[in-house]
């Protein structure tokens, strides 16, 4: 190479080194974008904050807005928030209810405010299955005269029973 054996010597050194270093820096950002793949992930599964779990599937489709239970673990503050972000002014209260219901609706209602609580008011506006409820726009964008209440389903804590009849239960509350 050349006369002068330290320089080859330097040379080789010198190259060995970079090649060295580069491998260390490709490891760091694997190592590194492994990491945050694996923290998002996680994230996203076991829903922490930063993790995209919706409570409620809500879609607007025409006339209508249509509103499905997505987690059945979410709370009903989580969902009732979620109906207020749809612009819709109600309230979701979870209830125990019986296996085949957790994770459906148990009951839609407008409680009356000051009146009878067994009148239904406006539910004609409403389209209601265990599975989906349906909400005319106009509907969620008028004032109520009374509360628009949904009960999800959720398991029986310890000690709890299931009610039998959850918009009773739900009359009984007021």
């Amino acid at each position: 190479m050349t006369d002068m054996p330290f320089l080859d010597t330097l040379r080789t050194d010198l190259v060995a080194g970079i090649a060295a270093r580069r491998r260390r820096h490709h490891r760091w950002v694997a190592t590194l974008a492994a990491s945050v793949l694996l923290a998002a992930t996680a994230s996203a599964l076991i829903g922490l904050p930063g993790g995209s779990r919706d409570a409620l599937a809500i879609e607007h489709r025409g006339d209508w807005i249509e509103l499905r239970i997505a987690d059945a673990d979410a709370s009903a503050g989580e969902m009732t928030a979620e109906l207020d972000d749809a612009g819709i002014d109600g309230e979701v209260r979870s209830v125990a209810v019986a296996r085949e219901l957790v994770g459906r609706w148990a009951c839609v209602a407008e409680v009356p405010l000051g009146q009878d609580p067994r009148t239904a008011l406006r539910l004609n506006e409403l389209d209601y299955e265990r599975t989906l409820v349906r909400v005319r726009r106009d509907f969620a964008e008028r004032p109520h005269e009374g509360r628009f209440v949904l009960l999800a389903g959720r398991e029986p804590r310890s000690g709890e029973r299931a009610a039998t009849d959850p918009c009773s239960e739900l009359f009984k509350r007021g």
